[in-house]
Order: structure tokens, then sequence, then C-alpha cells
């Protein structure tokens, strides 16, 4: 089966031996070094991709912290325990890994997902000084088909999978309780009314991230004298938020939530909060701000009704100045609408 490219996938090749998807990772190619400058990125799908159209999504992130270190001829390679449906080989310097799609692993502590393979957590790859994490799952019965394997998956409204309608320049996967918001830095939407950033998504108000009870308002935006993808950023808590985590791995910013997490009630006490940053918070090493609110109707209201509003979002009002650090140490004086 010719499979369909993995959009956005940096050195993760893909082919198929229907049921069985094989990946290949070029261990002695590496991206750019994170800001902390600790780890390389290796290989990474950059969030979560849809193989074909079978309904099974795919995560994938390698990345070592020193000098690679490949085996000798005679040196005999040891897959990590713990991997669950994953047939995992390292040939020279390309590591394969297979997995069978007809099987699964069965569902997701929460049950909203099946897991079909999973590496349960980063693992080390013998002694090569490369960490791996993988994870693939599907939200309903799979369809594993050769058909649905060659099919690329259809484009949403937006063009990105996982979309809602409304969201735009955001790629929003659920993976079991993890709700993870995908951005890519290096594209914006259009600058803000003061000219000082440049929009890269917004949720356009008060949307409900797919196949879950929650709602989410969100905007993401940078500094407009800050050309091209932002620089890696290790993921880490966002300072002074609960529940809210930031990196940048390739041009891609991965803002992440546990949706089952709960920090309270809203003013209203018409909803539980789930993770809000009240007003625009910037992610350390870059000229980016976030504002996330995310949070659920009492009563498990699929989607906003009439007379139950979520926590009013901080808006800033023109002259309303917030400080942005810039890559080089320096003030940004930033202007958001």
């Amino acid at each position: 089966v010719i499979m369909p490219p993995i959009p956005g996938a940096t050195n993760v090749y893909m082919d198929v031996e229907h049921p069985v998807v094989m990946l290949s990772i070029d261990l002695t190619k590496s991206g750019a070094a994170s800001a902390s400058g600790k780890s390389t990125t290796v290989a990474s799908t950059f969030g979560n991709k849809s193989i074909g159209s079978t309904g099974v999504s795919l995560g994938l992130n390698a990345f070592r912290k020193h000098d690679l270190t490949l085996p000798s001829d005679d040196e005999e390679f040891k897959a990590p325990e713990g991997l669950k449906n994953i047939t995992m080989e390292l040939r020279g310097s390309i590591l394969k890994l297979s997995v069978d799609l007809s099987k699964d692993c069965g569902p997701s502590s929460t049950g909203k997902t099946t897991i079909v393979a999973s590496t349960s957590g980063n693992k080390a790859i013998g002694s090569t000084g490369v960490m791996l994490g993988l994870n693939m799952f599907s939200y309903k019965k799979a369809k594993i088909t050769a058909e649905a394997l060659a099919t690329a998956p259809k484009a949403q409204t937006d063009g990105t999978t996982g979309a809602t309608e409304g969201l735009q320049g955001v790629e929003v996967i659920m993976s079991g309780d993890i709700c993870t918001f995908t951005i890519n830095t290096a594209k914006g939407l259009w600058p803000s009314k003061s000219g000082k950033a440049t929009i890269l998504a917004t949720s356009n108000g008060f949307k409900q991230v797919p196949g879950t009870d929650t709602t989410c308002n969100l905007m993401v935006c940078k500094a407009i004298k800050s050309e091209g993808p932002a620089p890696e950023v290790p993921e880490a808590p966002l300072e002074g938020v609960k529940n809210v985590t930031c990196g940048v791995i390739g041009p891609n910013l991965l803002i992440k939530c546990d949706l089952s997490q709960t920090q309270g009630l809203s003013s209203t006490g018409k909803s539980t909060m789930i993770a809000q940053t009240s007003g625009l918070k910037s992610v350390p090493g870059t000229t980016i701000s976030v504002n996330l609110n995310l949070f659920q109707a009492i009563g498990g209201t699929k989607r906003p009704v009439a007379g139950i509003e979520g926590p009013p979002a901080k808006k800033l009002k023109t002259g309303d100045e917030q400080e942005l650090k810039a890559e080089d140490g320096k003030e940004l004086k930033k202007e958001d609408d």
C-alpha cells in the first residue's frame, strides 16, 4: 500500500504491509536544539496525526540529550520493556517500528479512546542516547482496509484534523484526558488592531473541544517583529497558571491541558474551571503569548446554551499594554486586542 505522507512530520517515514504499519526513523538526523540546549529533536509528528482514513491517530517524538552512539555490528540490540503492540529493531542507524493495526490494547483509562499501540512513556533506544515516545489510538472502531490506509484523511473546516467550526490556526487533539492545541508559529492569521502583534490562532469566541463536554476560548499571538517559527522550547508548565503546559517542537507550539483536572467553580457558579490563564501569558524563551480558558458547564452540557456562560475572558482594552520578552532579552511593549 502506498501511504499518503504524514502531514508536518519530520524524519518519520511510513510504509504498510496490510494490516501492519511500519515506521522508520533515521537516528543520525537531528533538528534544532531546544532553547535550553539540553536536548535535540531527532524525529516528530508534531502532535497526533491521522493514519490514512483508518480512524487511528499517531503521536511520536524522538530526541536525544547527548551525541548519538550507534551499537557495533556484533552488539545485540534489545528493545525496551513495556512496549504495547510494537515490534522494534535497529538496522544500522535506522530504527524500525511495526504496529499491527488489527490489534488493540484495550480502552484508555478514561474509556474515551482505544489504545492501538504505545511505548508507555519515553523509552531509551538501547545505548544510542535517543529517547522515543509513541502513542497510537482511535476514538471509535478503526477501519483497517487497504483503501482506508491509502486514503488521506478528509480536511475539516480549517483544513486540519480535529478541527471545530470557528477555530483558526489550531489543531485540537484528544489523547485520553489530555487535550493538545497545536499551532504553527511560522504562520500568522492577521495582525492585531494595534499592529504590534500577529494573531497565530483563535477560537473566535467560546467553542467546544471536539469529542468532549469542555468549552475553550483561545487566542495565541506573537510580537510582529518576530519572523519565522519560534525557537524550540522544552515543554513546561506556564508560569502562574495551573494545568497548562507549553512547549515548541519544530515550528509548532503545543499547549496541553488535562481535562480531568478542575480548578473550582467559575465566578457565576454555572461552570467548572479546567484551566485559565486570566489574560495573556508569555511562553518563556519566545515572543509568543497565550490566552486560554477551558471550562465545563455544570450538568455536562455538550455545548454552551443560552443562560450558561463561560468565565469572562480577560479582555485587553486599547492601551492596556503587557510586557512581552523578545528572544534577545529586550522588552517589547505589546498591545493586544
